[in-house]
């Protein structure tokens, strides 16, 4: 049987920081010990991963185009390669307006590639100014430009599946390919029981949020944690991710009271995050658009059977309401439904178990290389 032969282009990659180079690189690894051969394009500095080629490029402008272009030329010249791109569009240069890697993709014979949208475009909503609308119009028409070049496309959420057919009517149809965990699925037991008696030792209470530092966070997510903290003297935050110390501070600068109860580590390897989350009792994490299967911290918390309290949003699809894996509130009621689940933690232990089987019966890497492998003649 001839071996499947990729080549993933993508704009993001480690050791750059992103989750679509985690992702990629997990991808990349995963089809690589399935049998496969898989080659990655990418900007950067070269990162290892056993039976992975990988090609650096100097960026995703004029020279790193050619470049790539001879490199697919070279590797397609014997047998055939399945091209795919991991598509967000901040992530091939030109600030989002990738006219030229659009032209290029359009251009690419004699196969054409297939493409996994992570995100779509920019949208502007009624009122956004100027410059908004405009990156907004210039990301839409190369969306629909990489759309009408691909022979398949993939979506991380069903709604960029619904814009893409807006965009680009006629096009192949979307289908939907939900991003695994970014991190590790499992974590050590006794790692994790360590660092909880570092925290917070029981009974005292950890509550969790990885979020970044925006608006959204400020208004939605901080006052919670603050509120939490001052209703009871055991509980403790855990603000992950790199952004974490500073929301951390913005909190303290409001209660300074509450500073010895806030952790926030900063940037940790994956291993760590994992650990982290694995022993949290409860995650209040927010959305723009509300939880979908294109977040990763929410398929981490899934994945490693951490209780999550969270909202839907425009974005979000509909079996989050019926499947129990997460708590789901409005953005109003997010504090009342926190309390609630710390004084009940049978339930907490019931949604942290559903969400653990869920992510496995739907979630887990092995389905994304399965349905990207039965597209492709062995």
């Amino acid at each position: 049987m001839r071996r499947r032969r990729w080549a993933l282009v993508t704009g993001e990659y480690p050791p750059q920081p992103g989750g679509v180079g985690d992702y990629t690189a997990q991808l990349a690894a995963a089809l690589a010990d399935s049998g496969d051969e898989v080659h990655v394009l990418s900007p950067g500095a070269e990162f290892p991963l056993r039976g992975v080629s990988q090609h650096p490029l100097p960026d995703w402008g004029r020279r790193g185009r050619t470049l790539a272009s001879a490199r697919l030329n070279e590797l397609s010249r014997n047998l055939p390669i399945q091209i795919l791109i991991q598509y967000v569009p901040h992530a091939y240069s030109a600030r989002a307006v990738n006219f030229g890697f659009a032209r290029w993709a359009l251009r690419w014979r004699p196969s054409r590639p297939w493409v996994m949208f992570h995100e779509v475009a920019v949208a502007a909503h009624a009122g956004a100014g100027l410059g908004r609308r405009l990156l907004a119009h210039s990301t839409q028409v190369t969306a629909r430009q990489i759309q009408t070049a691909a022979a398949r496309s993939f979506v991380s959420i069903p709604a960029w599946g619904t814009w893409l057919q807006q965009l680009a009517p006629g096009s192949a149809q979307s289908e939907w390919l939900p991003v695994p965990s970014n991190l590790p699925v499992a974590a050590h037991p006794a790692a994790v029981a360590d660092l909880r008696r570092k925290l917070a030792p029981p009974p005292q209470t950890l509550i969790a949020c990885f979020s970044r530092l925006d608006p959204f966070t400020r208004e939605h997510v901080l006052p919670v944690l603050a509120s939490l903290l001052h209703r009871d003297s055991g509980r403790h935050a855990l603000l992950l991710g790199s952004d974490g110390p500073r929301l951390a501070a913005e909190i303290a600068a409001r209660n300074l009271e509450l500073h010895p109860r806030l952790h926030a580590p900063g940037y940790l390897p994956a291993s760590e995050v994992a650990c982290h989350l694995a022993a949290t009792d409860l995650l209040v994490q927010t959305y723009g658009d509300g939880i979908s299967t294109r977040r990763g911290t929410a398929m981490a918390a899934l994945a490693l059977g951490c209780c999550t309290l969270t909202h839907a949003g425009h974005n979000s699809e509909a079996f989050w309401q019926s499947s129990d894996a997460v708590a789901l509130a409005p953005l109003p009621s997010l504090r009342a439904t926190a309390e609630a689940l710390l004084a009940n933690p049978d339930r907490r232990r019931e949604i942290a178990a559903a969400g653990r089987t869920l992510y496995h019966q739907r979630f887990e890497l092995s389905h994304t290389v399965r349905a990207l492998q039965e597209g492709v003649r062995a």
